[in-house]
């Protein structure tokens, strides 16, 4: 009976919403609103099927398209409502649909759903708009993430927990959401103000948006142009104290191939256990300690290959360990621009991923008052450096001993603009050091203009190591008068960044004007950079052609780019000029043509005249069952590891081929196959002699049993063909990983995980050009939260 009455319900509130107004010059955009939710004391049960009582809740229409245009009536209904109890927050959606055999709605692991139809609500219970926890939800009920940050970043490694479910009717689909108070934070007080959005996506012949309070991008904050939330939280939610405990257990098996001239065998390591745990305390609703003591810092997923030939520079991998989730976003300083960047380094002083392996790990993070704090702490027991030079990085994996401290606190006095400041220091055990100290200011100075500024100040106390000496080259660099070596050999010198960006963004025209400041002495252990010892100035400039009624297109934006970069010794270190064409198309189709009409580089004392490359990405996700996305970049670009004087490996310009592709298949809501391949070759001249080329080949296999248990099966295959001196011939270095995971999922933290890595390679010191297994282990893990 209750089913009945709810589709009655669902279907007579869907008529009404297809009856009232069609005329598109009688819509009305809803102006800024509040709502207020009332305090229910029944129990809601998160089934996707609205009960009674949600009627009677605070509710939110009258949604408005803001993509691809803007203040529009939109094409479906959506309705929602809104309440809470003492622990809990609510929200429910009712989502009309008249073609529903055209839903997206995949059966997936979370936070792979963002292709999909969805519905979110966006919150920022400090109503500052520096942060806002986001929450979506697709039509079979499947979660995702994220965290919305200053700079227009959405994490969305980002989790909590939280509840959700949904159901499927003949006209619409329907969402329950349950959010706990305790996996947010929020002002200690009585009387809440949030600022919210409520959205939708309805991807279709284009992937449409809507949202209850109209977003314009003419505005360069998102929560800035948010609703308020407001109800009145009960007393007990104030003094109550959260604690969740989460500890693990791991076992892994691992066995490696020992081959020789003579023999070949396989060694069976003994199987090694492992455990730790973690405890969060929420000291109050606003500020969290975090403890963890012998912390699983792995991740489940390998790390995608990348193309790492002819690449001098470190390789960024996103950060997917939970511990480091909570209170990130504090320690974010660099601001973003919708126009871009071409030689623009993103300062990152606290690079998480340089905490390898932790012994024991301590966070403290929250908000006092105006002010939000961050602390975190580590001991490392395979510390890694990632050293910035002029034209290169060096990356080193090593097992020195480290404590790493890093602090933040920024100050943010409203509309997105804060002042903040950043201590690190890493201490390495023995001898060594490296503390960095840095101030930061943002202003939004309008809707449109944003201007950021970063001054950091550096000091290195070198380790001295011999072995580690070797790796790393017998280069030097000055600072100051001084003449220092690369080695590590105990010298001391300091550094500084010195950095200035203002930012246009507007629905049409978009720029940025940065400078940038890295001496010699630059370093920051605790960070990632590429490279120091320069100074550069970059101008970027766009403009978006919008087409409300085109057949064809939706926008069309052409880019240009500039810039110049100097070295510490008024060396004209590059100059460039890049242009593109940005188009998109109806069919959910993306397309970028891009070339560099100037681009003049030094390197290493010798100067490069024009390398003129040109490059196109395509992406189309018109299908249901099947999209993908195809790249190439033809043309001349320097060697850049290339040797003077070598006849196969020329330090000169030369031609070169870069193309990838991927290809999702979705014949079934819980069946997926994603293929990528890329490919970079450079030689001598087109189709002559090689030298150097690399072609990687992923696959992922997933299959969803459940909303909470699925099986992934990752291939990949890494080809990196050069020029042996010692052979005298072309070589092929070839590996091979498979990856299987078993993986069931109470919450993003309570997991069961069975797994393994069965790695192969040929072995070219032997000879041996076929491939044969020779690395493999086994894991398995189960990790609970707890939580009272």
């Amino acid at each position: 009976m209750q089913k009945v009455i709810l589709t009655l319900l669902i279907c007579c509130y869907s008529s009404i919403l297809l009856a009232s107004g069609d005329k598109e010059t009688e819509f009305k955009a809803n102006q800024f609103l509040t709502i207020a939710p009332t305090k229910i004391d029944e129990i809601i049960a998160i089934d996707g099927k609205l009960e009674t009582n949600w009627f009677a809740s605070a509710a939110f229409e009258n949604f408005t398209e803001y993509e691809p245009s803007e203040s529009k009536k939109p094409q479906v209904n959506t309705r929602g409502y809104i309440t809470f109890d003492s622990q809990n927050l609510y929200v429910a959606f009712i989502c009309q649909d008249p073609n529903m055999q055209n839903l997206r709605a995949s059966l997936s692991d979370r936070d792979k759903i963002f292709d999909d139809d969805w519905v979110s609500i966006s919150i920022d219970p400090d109503k500052d708009q520096q942060k806002a926890y986001q929450f979506f939800v697709n039509a079979r009920g499947i979660q995702g993430d994220r965290l919305w940050q200053s700079n227009g970043n959405e994490d969305d490694s980002f989790d909590l927990v939280w509840e959700s479910n949904a159901q499927i009717f003949e006209d619409s689909w329907a969402v329950e959401m349950k959010i706990p108070f305790e996996s947010l934070r929020f002002p200690n007080v009585e009387e809440q103000n949030w600022s919210v959005h409520f959205t939708r996506q309805y991807p279709r012949d284009d992937v449409y948006k809507f949202s209850w309070m109209p977003i314009s991008q003419n505005n360069n904050s998102l929560m800035a142009q948010a609703g308020d939330l407001a109800f009145k939280l009960p007393v007990l939610k104030k003094s109550k104290r959260t604690l969740e405990v989460l500890p693990y257990a791991i076992s892994t098996q691992h066995s490696f191939r020992e081959e020789t001239a003579n023999s070949d065998s396989w060694q069976h390591e003994n199987p090694n256990a492992r455990t730790g745990f973690g405890v969060k305390y929420g000291i109050s609703s606003n500020f969290i300690a975090d403890f963890s003591y012998n912390p699983d810092f792995s991740q489940i997923e390998s790390d995608n290959g990348q193309i790492s030939i002819n690449n001098p520079f470190a390789l960024f991998f996103a950060e997917k360990r939970p511990f480091f989730q909570e209170g990130r976003d504090v320690y974010q300083i660099d601001q973003t621009s919708r126009a871009g960047g071409a030689i623009d380094q993103y300062v990152n002083l606290f690079y998480s991923r340089s905490i390898n392996d932790p012994q024991f790990a301590g966070k403290l993070s929250g908000k006092l008052g105006k002010v939000s704090v961050g602390l975190t702490s580590a001991y490392d027991r395979n510390t890694p450096f990632i050293i910035p030079f002029e034209e290169e990085t060096s990356v080193l994996a090593t097992q020195k001993k480290s404590h790493n401290n890093i602090a933040r606190a920024r100050y943010e006095f409203g509309n997105q603009s804060s002042v903040g400041m950043t201590l690190t220091d890493r201490r390495y055990e023995g001898s060594g050091s490296n503390s960095v100290a840095a101030l930061d200011a943002n202003y939004r100075l309008s809707d449109r203009y944003n201007l950021s500024a970063i001054a950091a100040f550096t000091h290195t106390n070198e380790i001295e190591d011999e072995e580690l000496s070797d790796n790393i080259g017998a280069g030097k660099f000055k600072v100051g008068s001084d003449s220092l070596t690369t080695a590590f050999d105990g010298e001391s010198f300091n550094g500084r960044l010195l950095r200035a960006k203002i930012n246009r963004e507007s629905r049409h025209w978009v720029s940025t004007l940065a400078y940038q400041d890295y001496s010699p002495g630059f370093r920051a252990d605790n960070g990632f950079f590429q490279v120091n010892s320069f100074r550069s100035a970059e101008f970027v400039n766009a403009y978006f052609f919008r087409f409300e009624k085109n057949p064809v297109f939706n926008h069309i934006k052409p880019r240009v780019a500039m810039w110049r970069k100097y070295n510490y010794d008024g060396v004209v270190k590059d100059t460039g000029l890049r242009t593109s064409l940005e188009m998109n198309l109806k069919k959910q189709t993306y397309v970028n043509m891009s070339a560099f009409i100037f681009n003049r580089e030094n390197l290493f004392g010798r100067q490069f005249g024009d390398a003129r490359l040109i490059w196109m990405f395509v992406r189309n996700r018109a299908l249901k069952s099947l999209w993908g996305t195809f790249f190439i970049n033809i043309g001349d670009q320097i060697n850049r590891l290339g040797e003077i004087g070598n006849p196969h490996n020329p330090y000169k310009i030369v031609p070169s081929l870069r193309y990838s592709f991927s290809a999702t298949l979705k014949p079934l809501a819980k069946l997926s196959n994603e293929m990528n391949f890329s490919s970079l070759n450079l030689w001598l001249k087109y189709g002559g002699e090689k030298i150097v080329g690399q072609k990687i080949l992923r696959n992922t296999f997933s299959y969803q049993f459940s909303k909470r248990m699925f099986l992934r099966l990752i291939t990949e295959y890494n080809i990196v063909e050069y020029f042996d001196d010692g052979a005298g011939q072309m070589v092929k270095s070839k590996n091979f990983a498979l990856d299987p995971l078993f993986s069931y999922k109470l919450n993003p933290f309570s997991v069961f995980f069975i797994g393994g890595h069965f790695g192969a390679r040929n072995n070219l010191t032997l000879d041996r050009q076929v491939l044969k297994f020779d690395d493999q282990s086994l894991f398995v893990k189960f990790q609970y939260l707890f939580r009272s």
